[in-house]
């Protein structure tokens, strides 16, 4: 796991109150290039802006959660799949206390090429109300490019 706690992860957070115990989680799993996207900006804005700064870094893979999701061990399960062959975009599943139940979803490993597509302009972000999951229908029906879900428990989601 050593060799996984330099993958930069990068939160997006709204003044969540959550904030900082998301960020304690990645702490306690020894995870050290930690980023926060802050601000009102719209998702897409964010979106765009984690792509840029990741480019900037010596990664070929990156995460990318949200203030509200609490991450525990699994993700080195998430990190191990990403770095296959061919991998460029993997998600596992989390505790969802609301529907009582497992789902598919944030956080996210992106791989370099992704983050690159996106600032080169091959990769389109748009303004839709979730643009995380139109760049994977862009990515999987335009590009064939497979968006990898594994049965991973990687967080719980709070709310």
């Amino acid at each position: 796991m050593k060799e996984f706690k330099e993958v930069p992860v990068f939160v997006f957070c709204t003044n969540e109150r959550t904030i900082d115990f998301s960020i304690f989680c990645l702490k306690q799993l020894g995870f050290k290039n930690i980023f926060k996207i802050d601000g009102d900006t719209p998702f897409h804005e964010k979106l765009h802006e984690f792509c840029k700064l990741g480019l900037d870094l010596e990664s070929d893979i990156f995460i990318r959660s949200d203030a509200d999701r609490f991450i525990f061990s699994g993700i080195f399960d998430l990190i191990k799949q990403s770095t296959k062959p061919k991998v460029y975009w993997t998600e596992g599943v989390f505790f969802d206390p609301l529907m009582n139940r497992k789902r598919g979803g944030t956080p996210h490993i992106y791989h370099r090429k992704i983050l690159q597509g996106v600032v080169e302009g091959k990769y389109t972000i748009n303004h839709y109300i979730k643009p995380e999951s139109g760049l994977a229908s862009q990515l999987r029906d335009r590009h064939g490019i497979r968006v990898n879900s594994h049965n991973i428990l990687t967080n719980l989601h709070d709310y």
